[in-house]
């Protein structure tokens, strides 16, 4: 039974003697017959005693007398007055020892519990940062088929799966179909677990390989295994006429040069065929031609019958081996001569439907100026600088000169527009959401329709190359700009429908540099793409054109005939070529003689390497009024290279011409058609879930001691702060000596403690380990051997 507070004070009472007898006597008869009155008794003894040891003083013992007679009261004035100091007791010295006590004891305790926490801290991060090193991350960036005749490049990066760089022991193989080993590359990543690979040009591959990709670290591994398909060397073809138009009963003189798609390399010999067909596709008797090209070369002649009926012919290349599209060319058939209505011969006139460039031309209708933009990426996205280039053509389809400003809803004017070359221009803006922004012209005056520009998207990141002219042998360098962080992205370059260069990056908010290594053979036209690599088959999110400069070239000198031409008879002409260094070089030549030479000014048809490098991947080679001026390297040349190719509208966001050929019968092949997308494996979302995994069955099956550290670091920095508020509250000496270490202690042991509660809290995954979605081009049947079927 519980003694309750009520009695335990009348028995102190009793102790003390001073409990009325009519309640001490019944409570003397209940001490000694219940026990636990009795011990109750016994502990107010004890308290009694206590109390009455601290209370005693060790003085001589005093003896108080009563005196005889009491003495009257004295006034209170007479009472002597007692000074102050005299009733109050030094206290000073206890203070300071009290003082220094509790310093010594709160510092004692802050280390105590700074080094329980630390070390706690380290002991858990040792222990993840085993947990992230028992899983390797791999990502493999390539083309998603190899072809022949181009360095096929492969990068692999290896990290942690928090991130951090590992460098590992990386084994590239290939096999052929029937398991043989093709080929083998062992080598480490770098410091920054980065390691390209590169499959030699000259490298014999068959219609199919196999690659394998392992990669080791420690007693860790992870391996790729996929099938690529081999692309055979494909060719491109040159097809030109010795005139653009002919009489009934002269001779057409044509040639062909045949490349490769890549490195313009020609082949020793390829079947070809040549024929003449009429508007209807029915071709001309007796104009069928077959042979072999001889150094790339193909060349005919065919007479014209007298009674040709005049209009539009078509001389057409096809190879018998599917080695290159099919090429046509297209002339006119006239009885006459006829002058064009520009004044110049119809023999040195363009084809049909490719309308005279003339920079500066007066404009004979600028009521009906026909302005197109072209935003450098595709699309014009919201809240980023966009650079757009446009272009404007009067009614004729001849360059206009134009100037004036952007300006959007409300009429605010946000750019100013002016050409720069040939009609064309460019303007930068950071469009905003909802907002429509059109041209507005100050120069011309009078023109009835104007534009307005492509509509504002939503999109995320845009690129952007500034001058998009590159010099040989020097990277792709350009910036992707983003309004995320943490975007998956790979850029692609491809030339001429091969892939010649990726790079892995994950965006972040800004301006990001990238930079592309190509091989030196890549020249003329490159097509940058940006995909997102967030879902699989990855999205294109970015693309524009690019012009790099070739490495080698020759240079051709014709000199003057050492006899003067005699009408009806032959001349000879010396002809010395040279390489880009100046050195002699071979090289396979063709010479054309016009008898009717065009006016000074007349439009320049694309020559066979202005073909190749630049006009075979433009909608409008007629853009082109000269190509020993594009082809040069005067600082004009570049801008206006850059100005065509950032007009040429986007394969993939804007529409493109659907009829491939032109009024003239011309036809280009579509080589520039955009290639798969990179193949990327990456192992990271998998990682991460075994990392959670494990991060879980750790946390689990931490020791008891392990948690008590944790819990003593939460709770001690707590009870520290705690018990150095108290001891201001009791004005123990406190002060910035105390405060300041006791307070950052206990704020260090909170945070660490809160820390390590949660494992997860030390992972901080930096941006690199973001996951790419893994994406393999689905395999299609080969295309057929050149090389196999010539050779059969």
């Amino acid at each position: 039974m519980a003694v309750d507070p009520q009695l335990r004070q009348q028995l102190l009472e009793l102790v003390y003697e001073v409990l009325p007898e009519d309640d001490a006597t019944p409570l003397r008869a209940r001490i000694g017959s219940e026990a636990e009155i009795a011990q109750a008794y016994a502990e107010a003894q004890t308290t009694a005693a206590v109390l009455a040891s601290a209370a005693r003083l060790e003085e001589p013992e005093i003896r108080w007398k009563r005196p005889d007679s009491i003495a009257p009261a004295a006034s209170p004035r007479s009472v002597p007055s007692v000074s102050q100091k005299a009733l109050t007791r030094p206290a000073a010295p206890l203070r300071r020892y009290w003082g220094r006590m509790t310093n010594w004891v709160v510092g004692l305790s802050a280390a105590v519990l700074l080094a329980i926490s630390l070390g706690g801290y380290f002991f858990h991060r040792g222990h993840l940062a085993d947990i992230a090193a028992d899983h390797l991350r791999l990502r493999v960036v390539g083309p998603s088929q190899l072809y022949r005749g181009v360095a096929n490049r492969y990068t692999m990066a290896t990290t942690s799966v928090t991130g951090r760089p590992v460098s590992a022991q990386v084994e590239l193989a290939l096999y052929s179909p029937t398991g043989d080993q093709l080929m083998v590359h062992k080598e480490k990543t770098d410091q920054d677990g980065q390691l390209q690979v590169v499959v030699p040009a000259d490298f014999n591959l068959p219609r199919e390989a196999r690659l394998q990709i392992l990669a080791v670290h420690d007693d860790k591994q992870e391996r790729v295994d996929t099938r690529l398909l081999v692309e055979p060397v494909r060719y491109r073809t040159h097809l030109a006429l010795d005139r653009p138009q002919y009489r009934p009963g002269e001779t057409v003189r044509w040639r062909s040069l045949t490349v490769s798609r890549f490195g313009a390399s020609i082949d020793p010999a390829l079947p070809i065929r040549f024929e003449i067909v009429d508007s209807t596709d029915m071709p001309l008797p007796g104009s069928a031609l077959e042979g072999t090209t001889r150094h790339g070369v193909g060349c005919g002649e065919f007479l014209l019958p007298a009674s040709l009926r005049a209009g539009r012919y078509v001389l057409v290349a096809r190879s018998l081996d599917e080695a290159f599209p099919e090429v046509r060319s297209g002339f006119a058939v006239s009885p006459e001569e006829r002058k064009l209505s520009d004044g110049a011969s119809a023999a040195t006139a363009q084809p049909a439907g490719a309308p005279p460039a003339t920079a500066g031309h007066a404009s004979a209708d600028l009521a009906k100026l026909d302005i197109r933009f072209y935003p450098e990426s595709g699309e014009l996205v919201a809240g980023l600088e966009n650079r757009v280039y446009f272009s404007a053509r009067d009614g004729q389809g001849r360059p206009a000169e134009i100037r004036g400003m952007v300006v959007d809803s409300e009429d605010h004017p946000v750019a100013a527009v002016e050409t720069v070359h040939a009609g064309m221009g460019i303007f930068s803006l950071e469009p905003r959401v909802g907002q429509r922004y059109r041209l507005s012209l100050s120069s011309p005056e009078g023109v009835k329709e104007l534009p307005k520009l492509p509509v504002v998207t939503d999109g995320k990141v845009i690129l952007t190359t500034g001058l998009g002219v590159f010099e040989p042998g020097r990277p792709l360098q350009f910036n992707v700009r983003s309004r995320e962080e943490g975007i998956p992205l790979v850029a692609a370059a491809t030339s001429h429908g091969v892939a010649v260069g990726q790079q892995a990056l994950v965006a972040k908010a800004g301006a990001n540099s990238v930079e592309i290594a190509l091989d030196d053979a890549v020249a003329g036209v490159v097509r940058l793409t940006l995909y997102e690599y967030r879902s699989s088959p990855p999205v294109p999110v970015a693309e524009r054109l690019v012009y790099r400069r070739p490495a080698r070239r020759l240079q051709v000198r014709i000199g003057d005939p050492p006899q003067s031409p005699v009408a009806g008879g032959r001349i000879r002409l010396p002809v010395e070529v040279s390489d880009e260094e100046g050195k002699p070089a071979a090289a396979a030549l063709g010479v054309a003689v016009d008898r009717a030479a065009g006016p000074p000014g007349a439009a320049e048809l694309p020559s066979a390497a202005a073909y190749f490098l630049l006009a075979e991947d433009i909608d409008n080679p007629a853009a082109l009024e000269s190509t020993d001026f594009f082809l040069s390297d005067q600082p004009k040349a570049a801008v206006a290279i850059d100005l065509v190719l950032g007009t040429e509208a986007s394969r993939r966001f804007l529409k493109r011409t659907s009829d491939p050929k032109d009024g003239s019968g011309t036809q280009r092949p579509a080589l520039g058609a955009p290639t798969a997308p990179p193949a990327v494996f990456d192992n990271l979302t998998d990682l991460q879930q075994r990392y959670r995994e494990s991060l879980e069955s750790y946390r689990a099956n931490r020791t008891r001691p392990q948690n008590s550290l944790t819990m003593l670091s939460l709770f001690g920095g707590l009870g520290l702060l705690l018990f150095v508020t108290m001891l201001a509250i009791l004005n123990i000496p406190t002060g910035l000596r105390l405060w300041v270490p006791s307070l950052s202690a206990a704020v260090a042991c909170l945070v660490i403690g809160a820390v390590l509660m949660d494992p997860e809290r030390l992972n901080t995954l930096p941006p690199d380990a973001i996951a790419f979605a893994s994406f393999q081009a689905a395999p299609a049947p080969p295309a057929p051997d050149v090389r196999a079927v010539a050779e059969a």
